[in-house]
């Protein structure tokens, strides 16, 4: 791992930056420990009976500026940036042919406005995006969407079921708070929303699973490697008749593509007091609305039709700060409030996605 970070003003007591960095890489070989004889049978080729490639590749960047424009106004502008590339994840019975090659990237923008009004009134209004966009394809030469095959106990070659799908997450927020402060009292009332769009292709996967059969009249037990070879020579099955076949075939079908959006809005209002100078008690509410995308209303699943708005989120909450010896270094501090949680995104892709 490597990491190093600098700082300082580009402009005195007005501008000021930090800059970090981190790379991180990995690199972790996973033997093949497919039987020789077995991979000459099915045909595998020897750049398939090594080890496989697989590892992670961080790289971290992001840089800070802070700035005061003026007495009342003060901020900052914030860039990260996260990738990671993973080559292969093959061993033991996989295949690397039958691994994938996965990139991660992701940035992201921040920036904050910190305005005083007046003696006693401050808004913070801030802002942000961020982008992250997730790319599978086959490691080897194989075509995403191809086949892939699993013989019990033998090896897994093939393509990869995730080779070919890729995802795009795109965020927006806003939030701007007011704070009001006179006297012993001081009021706080926001405005948080955020967007989110989700874009998927998922790779149409075909798996071919070879399990053996059991003894029947005319043939004895049936491994799964020969099983295998029997299906792709087109042989007769002594005690059916018919040509050999495979277990199970898991194919996926429909249209690979979605695009979903999300809506989420919260305000809240919150009023805090110093009832003695002992004691402060701090009121407040908050609202949270969840507006879900709308998705095929024809879906043959019905449960996969439609998401209904999350429209009742009332949050109150009540806090006190009691410092019985009247000092900084004791305080008690007691406090109740309701809190929701936001439905995870990838249980309604998922329902958008696996719809009949």
């Amino acid at each position: 791992m490597v990491q190093g970070n600098a700082g300082g003003p580009l402009i005195r007591d007005r501008v000021f930056f930090f800059a970090n960095y981190e790379y991180n890489p990995l690199k972790a070989p996973q033997p093949v420990t497919i039987n020789r004889a077995a991979a000459a049978a099915i045909g595998l080729p020897a750049s398939d009976l090594g080890n496989s490639p697989f590892g992670e590749t961080f790289h971290t960047p992001s840089v800070k500026m802070n700035f005061r424009a003026s007495d009342r106004n003060s901020g900052f502008v914030r860039y990260n940036r996260f990738t990671n590339d993973q080559p292969g994840a093959g061993g033991g019975l996989t295949t690397p042919s039958r691994s994938v090659s996965f990139k991660d990237r992701m940035n992201g923008v921040g920036a904050q406005l910190a305005t005083t009004v007046g003696s006693g009134l401050l808004n913070e209004l801030r802002f942000g995006f961020n982008r992250r966009s997730e790319l599978r394809k086959p490691y080897g030469e194989g075509g995403a969407n191809g086949a892939n095959v699993n013989i019990s106990g033998v090896a897994n070659f093939g393509v990869n079921p995730l080779a070919g799908s890729d995802g795009v997450e795109s965020s927006l927020q806003l939030i701007d708070n007011l704070t009001w402060t006179r006297g012993r009292q001081s009021l706080k009332a926001g405005v948080d929303y955020q967007t989110t769009g989700y874009t998927v292709t998922s790779a149409r996967a075909r798996v071919f699973t070879f399990s053996g059969l059991p003894a029947a009249a005319g043939r004895p037990a049936v491994t799964p490697l020969d099983q295998y070879l029997n299906t792709v020579a087109g042989a007769l099955d002594p005690a059916t008749g018919r040509p050999f076949a495979y277990t199970q075939l898991q194919q996926e079908l429909g249209d690979p593509t979605l695009a979903l959006r999300f809506h989420y809005v919260n305000v809240f209002l919150q009023d805090e007091i110093r009832l003695r100078p002992d004691v402060t008690l701090s009121a407040g509410v908050r609202y949270e609305l969840t507006r879900f995308p709308l998705l095929d209303a024809d879906a043959p699943y019905p449960l996969s039709r439609r998401v209904s708005d999350d429209t009742n989120n009332i949050a109150p909450r009540l806090g006190v700060t009691w410092r019985p010896f009247g000092s900084e270094r004791t305080s008690v501090r007691a406090g109740y409030g309701i809190f929701y949680d936001t439905t995870s995104l990838g249980l309604i892709v998922n329902a958008a996605q696996i719809n009949g």
